[in-house]
């Protein structure tokens, strides 16, 4: 067995958003533990809450797995302008998931992929700790049969 689909698509996010001009290699799955200012900046992707709906009845059904699947957190060193670099890095991943055609099929894995969402920048820490870091919501669609999690159709 493969691995799940949302495991796939996450894979697939990361592999797209690596090597982007201000985040570079910095590119972090389920990531749990808070980033070090060396580490900065940064992305972070992990999955999001999932609605799935029944698209056709048989055996097996076929379903479309409607996701805010992938949730992607820019964080930045708050600087003089902490606003401008989590600008440059939201623009650097739009331009990567929503700029070409093959971005928009994740390698296959999705029918289609939305900005959904963009939430407001938060700034945290203190002293020279100071990060700044935005979510950018995207909306992963993806067509499965049911009872098969590890594939797409």
């Amino acid at each position: 067995m493969a691995f799940h689909i949302r495991r796939q698509v996450r894979e697939a996010v990361a592999a797209r958003l690596t090597g982007l001009t201000t985040t570079g290699s910095r590119v972090y799955v389920n990531n749990v533990d808070p980033l070090a200012i060396g580490e900065l900046p940064a992305l972070m992707i992990r999955n999001g809450p999932e609605q799935i709906e029944r698209m056709s009845l048989g055996q097996p059904n076929v379903y479309i797995r409607r996701a805010q699947m992938v949730l992607v957190t820019a964080v930045a060193r708050a600087t003089a302008a902490p606003a401008n670099t989590i600008d440059q890095i939201v623009a650097e991943v739009e331009v990567a998931m929503l700029g070409t055609q093959d971005a928009l099929l994740l390698g296959g894995l999705a029918v289609d992929v939305m900005l959904v969402a963009l939430d407001e920048p938060r700034i945290s820490g203190e002293g020279d700790k100071i990060v700044a870091s935005v979510d950018l919501q995207f909306q992963v669609l993806v067509n499965a049969r049911e009872g098969i999690p590890d594939a797409v159709i």
